[in-house]
């Protein structure tokens, strides 16, 4: 008699523990059709989406069909953020948007923050200049998209096309585009960032022998050939007489 009592409370307990394991979370699996399920006092309730009703959200609505993917979505988002501001106020931090999904909670954190709750600061966050748009590489690295006029990793130098240059900006030389940038290309006879220094002075009708102390200027060194002279110049000196600062 006393085996059979002991056997019947043994059996009871466990009716109790698997009673109790049970009903610890009473929203598991409880809402359908992607309803959101709250506990309260009365046990379990949904809160559906805008197209299905019913205790479960197991109901269609009728006469109310969606046709657009997007606008479904927007309205299911719609309701899981609302829900989510109500559940889990102060979530997101540094002004952060909370929103839900069937996942969990998240954040969407303004431009100058980041981290799951917002709460580290951007290495975007003034990383880009003169108003350089930021963004993250696939190895989470900032990096800038220009304007149209702007290059550089940060966007900080003026692009130098060719089109936005005066005609002679090269000249003797060609002015070259590439890549955005541009240099110039120089005859053989010029060298210099802008083809302005000569290697080659120009032939002058000057008679044999006219070369003189002040002939070439800036230290230059005069060299009579034929019935002209040539001046040598001293960088950064460029011209017939070396009379050019040439950078």
């Amino acid at each position: 008699m006393q085996s059979r009592m002991v056997t019947l409370v043994v059996v009871i307990l466990s009716m109790i523990v698997v009673q109790s394991s049970s009903v610890v979370n009473p929203c598991t699996n409880y809402c359908s059709m992607g309803g959101v399920c709250l506990k309260t006092n009365q046990g379990p309730k949904c809160v559906c989406l805008p197209n299905w009703t019913g205790l479960r959200c197991q109901i269609q609505k009728k006469n109310e069909t969606i046709n657009l993917v997007d606008l479904a979505q927007a309205e299911q988002i719609q309701v899981r953020n609302s829900l989510c501001l109500l559940l889990v106020p102060d979530y997101c931090k540094n002004g952060g948007i909370c929103y839900a999904n069937e996942q969990g909670f998240g954040c969407h954190c303004p431009y100058d923050y980041t981290g799951e709750r917002c709460e580290h600061p951007s290495p975007c966050y003034q990383y880009c200049l003169h108003g350089g748009l930021c963004y993250f590489t696939n190895n989470g690295q900032p990096k800038c998209f220009c304007p149209s006029e702007l290059e550089g990793d940060r966007c900080e130098r003026n692009k130098t096309t060719c089109e936005k240059l005066s005609a002679d900006h090269c000249k003797p030389g060609v002015c070259v585009t590439r890549d955005d940038s541009s240099f110039c290309v120089c005859p053989p006879t010029f060298i210099g960032e802008r083809c302005e220094i000569s290697l080659i002075s120009t032939t002058t009708k000057t008679p044999l022998g006219s070369c003189t102390p002040t002939t070439c200027k800036h230290g230059g060194v005069c060299r009579n050939i034929g019935n002209s002279y040539l001046c040598y110049c001293q960088k950064p000196y460029a011209g017939t007489n070396c009379q050019y600062y040439a950078g």
